[in-house]
């Protein structure tokens, strides 16, 4: 949009608190039209049948990471300050916002091109 390739556009909080800081057109040339419900980013899923202590262990390996130098190290690589435990009830503004626009989320068809 900053850059006239596009009218309107969407963004997570992270990413536009980051062009904001660093190009002060944002604050002049954007308006903000509308904000989602608060959900977790950047969710992590693991297949069903995966060896449960196995999947412990990643989750507390990722739940952990914050708590050491190395693991700071790659929480900021990709912004992130920790990670959190989340369930599907803390995604269900996404849910209900998907059953408002008509979208049938178990035979939708996703394209990420």
């Amino acid at each position: 949009m900053l850059n006239n390739k596009a009218d309107i556009g969407a963004s997570k909080n992270t990413v536009y608190d980051w062009v904001r800081q660093s190009d002060p057109r944002v604050d002049r040339e954007i308006v903000i039209l509308a904000e989602s419900s608060k959900v977790p980013s950047n969710g992590l899923c693991v297949r069903a049948e995966l060896e449960e202590r196995l999947k412990e262990k990643l989750k507390q390996a990722l739940l952990n990471l914050n708590k050491t130098p190395r693991g700071h190290a790659v929480l900021e690589k990709f912004k992130a300050i920790r990670f959190i435990e989340t369930t599907v009830k803390d995604y269900r503004p996404v849910f209900e916002l998907a059953t408002k626009a008509g979208i049938d989320l178990p035979t939708y068809k996703y394209r990420n091109e």
